[in-house]
């Protein structure tokens, strides 16, 4: 039901933008010059579902940017909140150091300069912090 657009100056230079939603949120969202966005919160919970299914690079890569403000708890804990019917900790984390799928995936441009066998070095850390 949503819309998706591709928006940037050519095929090399071009983010996905998802214009419309039709999930409830757990938060009010964030409206800034009347268009509503879902919170980083919301997209924590997005991300972490995506990753309890399978796991691609991409959200790997956008979960580890806010992994240093977020731990792991508390994405599984923003997860369960928006999808308690079909929140499975375990699964999660063991998809969260499961790399199999998202190893053979594109690699994200990266502007941070960050790269994929640190990112995997830093979920598996991350997952043993929070279970040890």
């Amino acid at each position: 039901m949503g819309k998706s657009h591709s928006v940037g100056t050519d095929k090399n230079n071009v983010i996905k933008l998802d214009v419309f939603y039709t999930d409830t949120f757990i938060q009010a969202p964030l409206i800034a010059d009347e268009i509503r966005m879902a919170t980083t919160e919301e997209i924590i919970a997005m991300k972490i579902d995506v990753v309890q299914r399978i796991g691609r690079k991409k959200d790997f890569w956008d979960l580890h940017e806010l992994l240093y403000q977020y731990n792991i708890s508390t994405m599984l804990f923003l997860h369960q909140r928006r999808y308690p019917y079909t929140h499975d900790q375990e699964l999660i984390l063991n998809n969260l150091i499961n790399f199999l799928f998202a190893d053979d995936d594109f690699d994200p441009i990266c502007l941070r300069g960050k790269y994929w066998e640190f990112i995997n070095e830093d979920f598996v850390d991350a997952v043993k912090v929070h279970k040890p």
